[in-house]
């Protein structure tokens, strides 16, 4: 996502869409009552006797919405907006639906940005410039191609080994297995990392076999050893901090770890709070040192009242994703989790 113009007088902030993720951004920024202008097409609004089959065609134009509601269609990759048209050259005061996607941009007016809102935009401009990660989970017999986007783990196509007998040619068979899983690449890789991953030997094999015959594909690629093939194993190196600098910073290993890191302290009975009650106490007595909370809770007021209050200690917000199972996690705990400076007694003392 790309911040092309922002105006705190008007409460303008216009952005360019890159890619699926910043549409999961807009799903979360876009609210019921906003004014959103973005482009769009729609019929002109004649009158007369033309029967439906001589309709006028759709013309091209720019309208600005009063938003009723937002949807995110996962699988169109857009976001359709519905609302009243305010602003434009026709049909004011009528219902329309901007369908927003990547490479198209959009102005949203707040009369008021929330902080968790601003946050949002924040992070995604802070990761828009950060790579995508592919992963190939594999051992002798299957292999899975996976990609990892903000905020979650997509599988993208299989390959499976055929035979395995004793009376077969492993060899042989092996080389076609590789290069099915090489194919997958080549078709969905640009110059992106890649992790190939699994238990036993198959991965260095493969990676062997990658240097050999695309060394394109091997430039970007590491081999890290895991005890789960599929998304198992992918979600078993991203909780392990494993695979380069480049899992180290994407928003989705940096949720996971995160969530690990309270779980670990609810575990050993640490410095941590989790729940609203016992968050909202922890602020209270400026022990926080990051809050983490999922970014249902976020937009509603208690967040807002919870992340203005860390602020003000010095304390660390973290807005952590339920599209997947860190964020899950955090929900089940009820949504609010903190780290503490140090740990808090019964009593709300230092301990």
């Amino acid at each position: 996502m790309r911040l092309l113009h922002q105006d705190a007088r008007t409460g303008e902030i216009k952005l360019y869409i890159e890619n699926l993720d910043d549409l999961w951004h807009l799903r979360n920024l876009i609210a019921p009552g906003d004014l959103v202008w973005a482009n769009t097409s729609r019929r002109a609004d004649e009158k007369g006797d033309k029967i439906r089959s001589e309709r006028p065609e759709k013309k091209h134009m720019r309208l600005g919405i009063r938003v009723e509601s937002v949807e995110l269609q996962e699988f169109q990759d857009r976001i359709r907006v519905h609302g009243i048209i305010e602003g434009g050259p026709q049909d004011i005061g009528h219902h329309h639906t901007l369908l927003l996607g990547p490479g198209e941009d959009v102005a949203i007016f707040k009369t008021e940005w929330k902080k968790s809102e601003l946050e949002r935009v924040r992070m995604a401009l802070e990761q828009s410039d950060k790579p995508s990660v592919y992963f190939v989970a594999m051992d002798d017999s299957e292999a899975g191609l996976f990609l990892m986007t903000q905020f979650s783990i997509k599988e993208l196509g299989s390959v499976s080994r055929s035979g395995m007998g004793k009376m077969y040619d492993s060899k042989s068979d092996q080389k076609s297995y590789f290069e099915e899983i090489a194919g997958m690449l080549r078709n969905a890789l640009k110059n992106e990392p890649l992790v190939i991953l699994g238990p036993g030997f198959a991965k260095e094999a493969f990676m062997a076999y990658l240097k050999e015959n695309y060394p394109e594909l091997a430039k970007n690629a590491q081999v890290v050893s895991s005890g789960h093939t599929g998304a198992a194993g992918v979600a078993e190196i991203i909780k392990k901090g494993v695979g380069g600098k480049v899992l180290e910073i994407s928003r989705l290993a940096v949720e996971t770890k995160l969530i690990e890191e309270v779980l670990i302290r609810i575990k050993m009975n640490g410095a941590v709070a989790y729940g609203k009650d016992d968050v909202r106490r922890a602020v209270e007595l400026g022990a926080v040192e990051v809050m983490l909370l999922t970014d249902k809770e976020a937009k509603t007021e208690q967040g807002e009242e919870l992340m203005r209050a860390v602020e003000k200690s010095s304390g660390r917000i973290e807005i952590i994703s339920t599209t997947h199972d860190s964020g899950r996690q955090l929900e089940s705990l009820g949504g609010y989790a903190a780290i503490l400076r140090y740990k808090i007694g019964d009593s709300g003392e230092k301990e």
